[in-house]
């Protein structure tokens, strides 16, 4: 299938706030909790998301990477033209003064 990049970056920046909170709330335990997080996740026909998987991860945190998947599950993007689309995309943290 096809979806315009343009489109999923729309939506993905629409949610980043919930990818930061993912982050920020582990931030209180591990302050110095940083990396790098790609996530592979495919958009259905109806513009919804399945099967999230970590592509690869810096990130020493279960609880951010389980966050994070369980966020972009409930995403919505458009329907996909013919098809479902596969999507990998980066993530990367950075704690302030670092």
């Amino acid at each position: 299938g096809h979806l315009d990049s343009g489109a999923i970056q729309k939506v993905v920046n629409s949610h980043l706030f919930q990818v930061q909170g993912c982050y920020e709330r582990q931030l209180a335990s591990n302050p110095n909790l940083a990396g790098k997080a790609t996530f592979q996740w495919t958009i259905s026909l109806s513009g919804g998301v399945s099967g999230v998987r970590i592509a690869g991860s810096s990130i020493a945190s279960v609880e951010v990477m389980s966050c994070i998947q369980g966020a972009i599950r409930g995403w919505s993007f458009p329907k996909p033209e013919g098809g479902s689309v596969t999507v990998t995309y980066p993530f990367a943290f950075t704690t302030f003064g670092n």
